[in-house]
């Protein structure tokens, strides 16, 4: 975003930029449930209180730009359940461990307060820290905080994984619905956009339950728009229709055959087929 054209979206000296902070609901399905756009300075923590559920039967997974100490106590007080990635350089007083197996990886499972207790900045309440094996990067740790005692490490680890959800969320908002491009400058232009992309999800996930389809997101959207001038039950007839006949898959083309057949038939004076409207070279 050029800061010339987005002067409110403050983020660097010579660039613009805002922030989706988004609560999305992930039960299979995703569905965003509360947002706050942003300019993207700022600290994200901050954002974090206006995000969380009142329900202690939800867990809270977030990224650790959103760790904030105080903010986890408060939780604990309140019976907030939260899992998030811990930063590297925390400071960490473990009270006791073990390990556990979890995808045929040993995980250490630990009981731990978090903070400096030298500095008076140590929490109040215990959390608990899942130290995994990172199979991408050999020899790297990931670290998971939570203050969730009763489920085990694997369950925890799943959870954790079920986070990129939302960034591909986010990813099929901007190649489907529309947001690479602003189409206004001002702060209400931007977020109106937003919002309408928002709700257009929101509205096609709604839409996808009403048909009881298990087809994407994306094949609601494509029959949506070839039917959006017919009625819902036109829509959900067509959506849920079977294949008129069976797919053979698509075709894996073999490019340096069709070449060497073709050059063998040029070569070989045959060349009146390559003139044809009816040459097709994928079928020699």
């Amino acid at each position: 975003m050029a800061l010339s054209n987005y002067p409110w979206a403050d983020f660097r000296s010579t660039k613009a930029g805002i922030k989706i902070h988004t609560l999305i609901i992930y039960d299979g399905d995703i569905m965003p449930d509360k947002v706050e756009i942003t300019p993207a300075k700022g600290a994200d923590k901050t954002k974090m209180d206006n995000l969380i559920v009142q329900d202690k039967n939800t867990l809270h997974v977030f990224d650790r730009a959103y760790v904030d100490y105080q903010s986890f106590d408060n939780y604990c007080d309140a019976g907030i359940l939260f899992l998030s990635r811990l930063k590297s350089n925390a400071k960490i007083e473990v009270l006791k461990s073990k390990t556990v197996i979890v995808d045929g990886q040993e995980v250490k499972d630990s009981i731990v307060l978090l903070g400096d207790k030298k500095q008076d900045k140590q929490m109040e309440n215990i959390l608990r820290i899942l130290e995994i094996p990172d199979r991408e990067n050999h020899g790297s740790t990931i670290r998971l905080i939570t203050n969730d005692f009763e489920h085990s490490a694997a369950l925890i680890s799943r959870y954790y994984r079920d986070r990129w959800q939302i960034e591909i969320f986010f990813k099929w908002i901007k190649q489907h619905l529309h947001v690479k491009v602003f189409y206004g400058h001002s702060e209400n232009a931007v977020k109106s956009q937003i919002f309408t992309a928002l709700i257009s999800f929101v509205l096609l996930t709604l839409l996808k339950r009403e048909a009881n389809t298990d087809k994407s997101l994306f094949k609601v959207l494509k029959y949506f728009k070839a039917c959006k001038f017919e009625s819902l039950k036109a829509f959900i007839r067509k959506i849920n229709r079977p294949p008129s006949r069976t797919s053979k898959g698509r075709r894996v083309i073999d490019y340096e055959k069709i070449y060497q057949l073709t050059e063998r038939q040029v070569m070989a004076g045959d060349t009146e087929l390559l003139y044809s409207t009816e040459f097709n070279p994928v079928i020699l």
